[in-house]
């Protein structure tokens, strides 16, 4: 019964019905803990580990994976322990826990060197390296993907041989080596073309040897035919009648040869004609295919022109709803907006409105880039704008609670728990005439600058939008802090693109970071928010150099006067 319900839950887990696959699962864990089978015991906690990982719950996935670990390690098994310390790693790389996820790694890495399990050593090395790539180490990166790709090579494992070229490539391409990007590149879709290539021959093989089988089993039967004939002829002259008899039999039986023969040739030649009108077939069909490749490309190609007109259009439509510079500066005179998008269209957004004597600013940067991002954007700015205008809602934290309930609504977050889809957010309320700022966050900051004493608020740690965290047990209501200000006090809102963005050449492993937007900060406190402006835009250009732009870039500044 307990293998049934593990089966069950592999093809509902293949199926990517998680909640199902969990279901029977755990049935199954029951019936073999209940019986001590310590074996299926590590095997199914493994699954459920899984199956947890595939929907995000990563800590609850280390959980089961700890607790398959420490049964193969009871029962001796080196194999599954180097396996479940790789799931283990992978985990911990799904929550960017990079340097935790390298040392599982290893761990998994150090028993397949042990046990000389190749293939394994060979997928840790690889896990290895992309993650040193993720964090910028290249020199690692490449140390440990060539390691792999070498051992691929050696036990003719394509597919990792094929991954590590890819992830080669990639990496020359970062630091801008494009001879290695291009040469690996090319290894890469050579390795696809040559998996390809294989199966092809293969079956090409197997009807050639079918064929050269019947034909050499044809070539014995004759030969045995003519052993037999020669046997008869020898013996005819015995007697009479033993050649009368003799004569009889060798004209049925040359009859007889004489038919089959003519039969065999007949069936070999109705084969021959059978695998030319199949080579001729697949001529034709390959005739097609080229044709259709050529309409499709075009149609590609259309396709490329509509949708890059589509962005340009839709940029045309944000630009034109979203706020700009001078509407900050009508209210605020000293004040600017440094935005940088990454695509055509952005995710990050400014919103500014205004209630009487109070002013709403904020900094939002939305999940994802380009047009879905952007289709994010206009979701928040929508939402926001009933909240305060429609609804005349006016305090921050509620702004936000209200704001998170909207975005669960309109993606049906509820019913699709995968989807994460939402934002990040700085929001004040500014008030000229009390000479207050209310603020309230979500995972952005805000900063307080004061004759030269720059203070940073943060906001909650969790974002607008998704269930992740409320379905864990975990209450998503945000906090108000309110802040009196003095004249000439800077307050400053940014999305988390500047401090993230990579440097382009001397820092290529570094961030722009918090630290450096404070010092820029401090340094220019007494300057113009136009000089600040051109400063922070002439630091992040400066910053990227050749490099590319990782993310969408957005920063408000404001200064009481």
């Amino acid at each position: 019964m307990g293998l049934s319900f593990q089966n069950i839950g592999t093809i509902y887990h293949e199926q990517t019905k998680y909640s199902l696959a969990l279901e029977h699962y755990k049935k199954a864990l029951i019936i073999f803990e209940k019986y001590r089978d310590k074996h299926k015991i590590a095997v199914t906690s493994s699954n459920i580990g899984a199956v947890y990982a595939n929907i995000g719950e990563n800590e609850l996935a280390n959980t089961y994976y700890i607790k398959s670990l420490e049964i193969k390690k009871e029962l001796g098994d080196k194999v599954g322990q180097a396996y479940t310390f790789n799931n283990i790693g992978k985990s911990y790389a799904m929550q960017d826990k990079n340097e935790k996820a390298i040392e599982f790694h290893m761990k998994a890495l150090n028993i397949q060197m042990s046990i000389s399990d190749k293939s394994g050593e060979s997928f840790s090395l690889m896990s290895i390296g992309n993650l040193n790539f993720k964090q910028g180490e290249i020199t690692l990166a490449l140390e440990y993907l060539k390691r792999s790709l070498k051992l691929s090579l050696e036990i003719g494992a394509k597919k990792e041989v094929q991954l590590s070229y890819r992830s080669i490539s990639l990496i020359y391409d970062r630091i801008n080596d494009y001879q290695n990007a291009y040469k690996y590149h090319k290894l890469y879709t050579g390795t696809k073309d040559s998996l390809f290539n294989e199966t092809s021959s293969k079956q090409l093989t197997e009807m050639q040897t079918k064929y050269e089988t019947e034909k050499k089993e044809n070539e014995i039967n004759l030969l045995t035919k003519e052993k037999e004939i020669q046997d008869l002829e020898i013996n005819k002259n015995k007697t009479v009648q033993v050649a009368l008899i003799s004569v009889l039999v060798l004209v049925s039986l040359l009859g007889f040869l004489i038919h089959n023969r003519y039969r065999i040739k007949t069936k070999s030649n109705e084969l021959l004609s059978e695998k030319n009108n199949e080579l001729e077939q697949s001529r034709e069909e390959i005739r097609a295919q080229n044709v259709e490749l050529g309409q499709i490309n075009q149609l590609l190609d259309n396709k490329n022109k509509n949708i890059t007109n589509s962005i340009n259009y839709a940029q045309r439509i944000q630009e034109t709803i979203m706020p700009t510079k001078k509407n900050l500066e009508r209210i605020f005179p000293e004040s600017f907006i440094f935005f940088k998008a990454k695509d055509v269209v952005s995710g990050d957004f400014p919103f500014i409105a205004q209630v009487g004597d109070d002013i709403f600013v904020s900094a939002v940067d939305c999940t994802g880039h380009g047009v879905p991002e952007a289709m994010m954007s206009m979701i928040g700015y929508f939402l926001l704008n009933d909240i305060i205008n429609g609804r005349n809602i006016l305090q921050p934290d509620v702004i936000l609670n209200e704001l998170h309930k909207g975005v669960l609504a309109t993606l049906n977050q509820k019913e699709n728990l995968e989807s994460r889809d939402g934002m990040d957010i700085a929001f004040c309320k500014i008030n000229t005439k009390k000479m207050t700022v209310d603020y309230a966050g979500a995972h952005r900051p805000l900063l307080v600058s004061n004759n030269g004493d720059l203070k940073e608020i943060r906001g909650d740690r969790f974002p607008i939008g998704g269930t992740f965290y409320s379905s864990r047990g975990k209450d998503i209501k945000f906090t108000n802090h309110s802040i009196s200000l003095n004249r000439g006090d800077t307050i400053l809102l940014y999305s988390d693109g500047l401090p993230d963005q990579q440097g382009g050449s001397k820092e290529k492993s570094k961030s722009f970071g918090n630290r450096q937007i404070k010092k820029i900060v401090t340094e220019n406190k007494n300057k113009k928010m136009a000089d600040m402006h051109k400063i922070f835009q002439e630091r992040f250009d400066v910053w990227c150099g050749k490099g590319n732009q990782l993310d969408d870039v957005l920063l408000i500044g404001i200064r009481m006067t």
